[in-house]
């Protein structure tokens, strides 16, 4: 199961917000303070009020964050100084020469709260995120990778060589439907009478442009040569990887016919998450053609062989679905923070300078210690209740990725 953190994070971040300081003698926070949805996660709980946030991260103000310089390499998490303000770096990939106020996708603006508070929240959202699916994982009402193998698995004959018509030569694949589901060739074969360099596109259902183009050096004259090959097909569309037969010397060798059973054995490429088949068009080569002149072969395979991973990625789903998790999130950001203002690790005030009681609000957080579960109203018994009202419109749900929970049937006797 793949499930993007980063994008959700960067997709849920602006849903709910912080509260600024209504004392204009504190310092302001430099981002986190507007919500979409109009939901501040300070009124979750009311020992989350500004004065006693600040007591969560380091005191900075006598820190002195080294210049920006154009020639040192920056990377994750290194704080400057430039024209009087502070950033921080945030790119995963480390750089040189992005000046931090006009390089937006490595830099943002740093305060230390705010930062401290960006943490906290990104953690809330990645918990939950990760809750809710482990429990999706044990009720078995969530895949994970679906298939793994090879689109043609056969043992062709090297004579089997299609002429050359200088026609457009093409494997389409239609994965069935499903939001959450990718189909993901990650190599892709090549079998041709002669060595030479082979031009392969890949054209998509309601796009002109070809999504991928590629050049592989095919060196291994009549063997079946394999690539790296790294796109996403999704659900809802139809997908040609094709080749230019006119720009090719030679023929392709056809793999469908298996002599490991029986001479006139034919197999077609189907998948149990996809449907695949063979084909050609004799038209331009440059953009997607016009679809009614395709002609399809299930005994031929032009070619082209492909190893493909089906998998469930849900990250789509789920930022599709962000109004059913919010309460969730901002209770778990919540369960975060508290414990961090209960336990004091950055020790930056007293306690109970910070009027935060450490017995009170850890009981808040994890119930009544005496076990009357009844009278249970914690933070954490929130979240649990959360997460299990998760629930989707009906409609919405993905049958092969997320399907619904077969408990059996239940027989009784009257």
């Amino acid at each position: 199961m793949k499930i993007d953190y980063d994008l959700i994070k960067a997709a849920f971040l602006p849903m709910v917000g912080w509260r600024q300081p209504l004392d204009p003698s504190k310092t302001k926070l430099v981002d986190l303070y507007t919500s979409t949805t109009g939901r501040y996660y300070n009124d979750v709980h009311p020992s989350m009020k500004f004065n006693q946030l600040s007591s969560l991260c380091e005191d900075d103000t006598n820190y002195t964050y080294p210049a920006y310089d154009a020639g040192t390499e920056y990377s994750f998490g290194d704080v400057v100084e430039d024209g009087g303000t502070n950033y921080i770096y945030f790119n995963q990939t480390a750089s040189t020469g992005n000046t931090p106020s006009s390089s937006p996708t490595y830099w943002r603006e740093y305060e230390v709260l705010t930062e401290t508070l960006r943490r906290e929240t990104e953690a809330g959202i990645s918990n939950t995120i990760w809750d809710w699916y482990t429990r999706k994982s044990k009720l078995k009402t969530a895949k994970d990778v679906l298939a793994n193998g090879y689109l043609v698995k056969t043992t062709g004959n090297i004579a089997d060589v299609n002429t050359n018509q200088g026609k457009v030569r093409f494997i389409e694949i239609t994965p069935y439907q499903s939001l959450a589901m990718k189909v993901r060739p990650y190599k892709i074969g090549l079998q041709f009478e002669q060595a030479q360099s082979i031009e392969v596109k890949i054209f998509k259902s309601g796009q002109y442009s070809p999504i991928h183009t590629e050049s592989f050096s095919y060196t291994n004259a009549k063997s079946m040569q394999w690539f790296d090959l790294s796109v996403e097909l999704d659900a809802g569309f139809r997908y040609w990887i094709a080749y230019d037969e006119s720009a090719v010397t030679g023929g392709s060798i056809n793999g469908m016919v298996d002599r490991g059973y029986d001479y006139d054995y034919i197999y077609a490429p189907l998948g149990e998450y996809f449907d695949a088949v063979g084909g050609s068009h004799p038209g331009d080569f440059t953009n997607l053609w016009d679809l009614d002149n395709n002609s399809y072969d299930t005994h031929n395979n032009y070619g082209l062989n492909l190893k493909v991973s089906v998998e469930c990625d849900l990250t789509q789903f789920i930022i599709d679905q962000a109004d059913s998790f919010i309460q969730a999130i901002m209770l778990n950001v919540a369960i975060g923070v508290l414990k961090k203002l209960a336990l004091n690790p950055e020790d930056r005030v007293n306690r109970h300078e910070n009027g935060v009681d450490l017995a009170w609000t850890m009981n808040e957080v994890n119930g009544d210690p005496r076990g009357n579960s009844k009278m249970d109203r914690s933070v954490n018994k929130k979240y649990e209740d959360a997460i299990d009202s998760i629930q989707f419109d009906r409609s919405k749900i993905d049958s092969i990725c997320l399907p619904c929970s077969n408990r059996g049937l239940k027989i009784t006797a009257h």
